[in-house]
C-alpha cells in the first residue's frame, strides 16, 4: 500500500495516530474513544468490539488491570480516497499490571478511517500480533 492523497490529508491521519498513542500512554479513555467514529469495528486476537459505546466498556475493562501503558507506533502506508481511508502501522505496547506483570507487544494494524466533520477518525481497527512476552 502506498502513501497517497494530500499532504493535508497523510498529516492529519498521522496526527491521529498520535492522539491514540497518547491517550493509551496517559490511560485517558475519552480521548481513546474521541479517536473511533460512533459505528467502528476493533478487531483482535481477543475478539470484536463494535460500536463506540461497547468500546467504552471494553477500555474500562481493560484498563481495571492495567497501571500504566506505553504505546508506539510506526505508520507504514496511507492511502487517502475522498473522506475515506486505508493504514497499515507496526506498534509496540509495553504495560505493568497492577498485579506487578509487565506485557510486552508487537503487532500490526491495518486500519479504516473516515473523515468527519473534518476530523480523521477510525472506523475498523484490525490488530495482528507479531511478538508477546508475558512473565514466566
Amino acid at each position: 500500500m502506498p502513501f497517497t492523497g494530500s499532504i493535508e490529508d497523510r498529516l492529519a491521519i498521522r496526527e491521529l495516530y498520535g492522539r491514540y498513542a497518547d491517550a493509551a500512554f496517559g490511560g485517558d479513555g475519552e480521548a481513546w474513544l474521541a479517536c473511533w467514529a460512533e459505528e467502528c469495528l476493533w478487531d483482535t486476537p481477543a475478539g470484536q468490539v463494535k460500536g463506540r459505546a461497547a468500546l467504552a466498556d471494553q477500555w474500562a475493562a481493560l484498563w481495571s488491570g492495567i497501571e500504566t501503558m506505553a504505546f508506539f507506533a510506526e505508520i507504514t502506508a496511507i492511502e487517502v480516497t475522498g473522506n475515506r481511508a486505508f493504514s497499515r502501522a507496526y506498534c509496540r505496547e509495553v504495560s505493568r499490571w497492577k498485579d506487578g506483570r509487565m506485557v510486552k507487544v508487537i503487532g500490526r494494524y491495518d486500519d479504516e478511517a473516515v473523515r468527519v466533520d473534518g476530523t480523521w477518525c477510525f472506523t475498523r481497527r484490525r490488530f495482528t500480533m507479531h511478538l508477546i512476552e508475558t512473565p514466566k
